[in-house]
């Protein structure tokens, strides 16, 4: 993984650093060295292309040091190195001093400026975070990851909403000096098992990639009175070689799923899933592998199972960034059939680790790509009747200023709790070690969620949703949106419920649903999609055949959506208007989407609209499409235009042209009163 470190192989991953100085300048550089130096950069530089940061961050730090001031170019180098190895094992501390004396030094590469806005970030310290994003910016003013970590410094305050009543604490019974993380109930809830590093065995080696001893897999048991066991390693020949952990137990119990790497430097060092079965009383066989790529050099961690057991979530490379979410259904694997991408709903240009399914329909995991409120948060992703995901960062107390990750929900929690369960994270720790922390929330909350956009998806702020039960339709509870367009409110169990959204400027939407038993706590997501009051709106998916103004099948999805908006605002009367490309004749052009605008409007009526409050117009040409910041972000080529006219196209290129004659093509409702 050229762009990936992995902790230990199956923890932590993080971005590796930029090169900032060519060949030749380094070569400059040796010039006049002396051969035991020569071979102290050697070493460096093999631990590093190996991505053994402990050893790389030590051996560039000893050269830093031992570098007169005399040499200031080298001085930065190595700080600058030293630097990015302790970076890539989340010891941001470290690395924040190393970057500002490498800046110091004089370093001819901005990217120390990102670094150090990170690190400030990460450290809890957001002004001087801000100032360094700002001045990278400077420099780069495209650069997503600079862009997102500036962006998650304003909404710090929204994100630290405790919006889930949970209250959190470490864990002294899991906890330990080392690198505690990544766990998994048993489907009983009477086990845990996680990953540490805690081993004192002569027989455990240390990992040259963080400097603790290697990975194993431990566990807590639950005894008749309910008390928890002190955590013991996991007995059978699971723990018996190589780097291993993040477990995941199959709905049946009968299997166990753990990422693994071999410590045989004669081998593959890339990070697989293995698969293991019960051994003994609560021990585990030595696994073997899961064939889930047919390319054996490409990894794949951080195991996870839908609830019915038949799907397998993992992380691996060669997707979106550094490492993304996938998914194989379990009966697949070995078949040569490969792995979905979960798509850009949840992955980033960034990295999205240790997923966590609940149910069939809901993942947690880690990304480092989105706006949160440290380098790796923690997120929920709710998969909808169509299959698309909705994501969300789960806030404040789960995330904070450094790592967090790898949640575990216990499925039969305590008398009293909704939910309880243990997540890792770095916070209060300079090392950058993680460790677990439990989770419980007390209240049974029947939670609704949602976002209140345009039909565009940009958030409608100080939108108004009104929510009435129909058990007593004389009682209405409403709230407002904030900027993002997100809105919340708390609900009954076991009731149907009338929602409408509304605001000044857009038209008004409804929507109904039912609440299940409030036997246990249950966010519900629902999202509006307003159309405007102000401007004209473009139908998606409105289809004629060439050269012709029939309607074609597919389209009646949008316009019975544009029915059910007519209905839902019975006051508003429309204007159906038709557009054409720059291409053919003027008259011919007005002709054709006039007709097309009318049979628009002859299906609204068959579908009972009053045909008073519809009209019908045809532009032809004369109304190039105006270019909205959402289809500037689909298409970036149209940055900076306003309108799709003549004066912009002539400096495309032929393609981009024909994609702009694609985007005139076009049918469009406005409200004229």
């Amino acid at each position: 993984m050229e762009n990936e470190r992995t902790d230990s192989q199956v923890g932590r991953v993080s971005i590796k650093g930029i090169p900032f100085l060519s060949f030749l300048l380094l070569a400059f550089l040796l010039v006049g060295l002396s051969s035991c130096r020569s071979s102290q950069i050697k070493q460096a530089e093999l631990a590093d292309k190996a991505k053994l940061y402990t050893e790389a961050s030590s051996l560039y730090q000893k050269l830093y040091r031992t570098t007169t001031r005399k040499e200031p170019e080298q001085k930065a180098y190595f700080a600058f190195k030293a630097a990015e190895n302790y970076y890539a094992a989340r010891n941001f501390s470290r690395a924040l001093g190393l970057y500002a004396s490498a800046l110091s030094y004089g370093l001819p590469d901005s990217i120390v400026l990102l670094r150090l806005a990170a690190c400030y970030r990460s450290t809890g310290k957001p002004q001087e975070a801000q100032s360094f994003y700002q001045r990278f910016l400077a420099v780069d003013s495209l650069c997503s990851e600079a862009r997102i970590g500036l962006e998650s410094l304003k909404q710090r305050t929204r994100i630290s909403e405790n919006r889930y009543n949970t209250r959190i604490s470490k864990s002294s019974l899991l906890s330990s000096v080392a690198s505690d993380f990544a766990g998994c109930f048993t489907p009983n809830g009477d086990s845990f098992y996680f990953t540490s590093a805690r081993s004192r065995s002569d027989e455990v080696p240390f990992s040259a990639v963080t400097g603790e001893k290697q990975n194993r897999l431990y566990v807590i048991r639950k005894n008749a009175q309910g008390k928890w066991s002190r955590p013991d390693s996991v007995p059978g020949g699971i723990n018996s070689k190589g780097d291993l952990g993040t477990p995941a137990i199959s709905p049946d119990g009968t299997s166990l799923y753990y990422s693994f790497v071999e410590d045989n430097e004669e081998v593959s060092r890339t990070v697989k899933i293995y698969k293991a079965a019960k051994s003994g009383e609560g021990g585990w066989s030595e696994g073997k592998e899961l064939p889930i790529w047919s390319d054996s050099l490409r990894m794949a961690a951080h195991p996870t199972l839908s609830g019915d057991g038949k799907t397998l979530y993992f992380v691996s490379d060669g997707g979106y960034g550094g490492t993304d979410l996938y998914s194989i259904e379990i009966e697949k694997i070995g078949s040569g059939i490969p792995p979905v991408n979960l798509g850009f709903s949840i992955n980033t240009a960034g990295n999205e680790l240790f997923p966590t399914a609940v149910g069939d329909s809901m993942l947690y995991f880690s990304s480092d790509g989105k706006i949160g409120l440290g380098s790796y948060d923690l997120y929920v992703a709710r998969k909808d009747k169509t299959g698309s995901w909705r994501v969300s960062n789960l806030g404040f107390p789960f995330n904070s200023e450094g790592d967090d990750f790898s949640i575990a929900f216990n499925p039969h929690p305590a008398q009293g709790l909704s939910h309880e369960g243990y997540f890792a994270t770095t916070r209060h720790d300079r090392r950058g070690y993680p460790h677990l922390y439990s989770f419980s929330r007390e209240a049974i909350v029947t939670l609704l969620e949602g976002f209140v956009l345009d039909r565009e998806e940009n958030p409608i702020e100080g939108a108004i949703v009104r929510i009435v039960s129909k058990n007593n339709p004389t009682e209405e509870q409403k709230v407002s949106t904030r900027s993002d367009g997100y809105f919340t409110a708390e609900l009954q169990g076991e009731t149907e419920y009338l929602l409408h959204a509304s605001h000044p400027d857009y038209l008004n939407q409804y929507t109904s649903f039912r609440t299940d038993s409030a036997a246990e706590s249950s966010v519900y997501a629902i999202d509006f999609f307003l159309a405007s009051r102000l401007n004209s709106e473009v139908f998606q998916d409105i289809f004629y055949d060439f050269d012709k103004a029939e309607l074609r099948e597919e389209s009646k999805h949008d316009l019975d959506e544009m029915v059910k908006i007519l209905i839902e605002n019975p006051k508003v009367a429309v204007e159906i208007s038709s557009h054409a490309d720059r291409i053919g004749p003027d008259a011919y052009n007005i002709a054709l989407s006039e007709a097309r605008a009318r049979s628009v409007v002859q299906y609204l009526v068959k579908r009972g609209i009053n045909k008073a409050r519809l009209n019908s117009k045809g532009y032809g040409k004369n109304k190039p499409r105006g270019v909205t910041p959402a289809l500037k972000k689909k298409y970036p080529f149209l940055e900076g235009a306003s309108t799709l006219d003549e004066n912009f196209l002539k400096n495309l290129t032929k393609e981009e042209v024909a994609l702009c004659d694609q985007l005139n093509r076009r049918t469009e409702f406005s409200v004229v009163r």
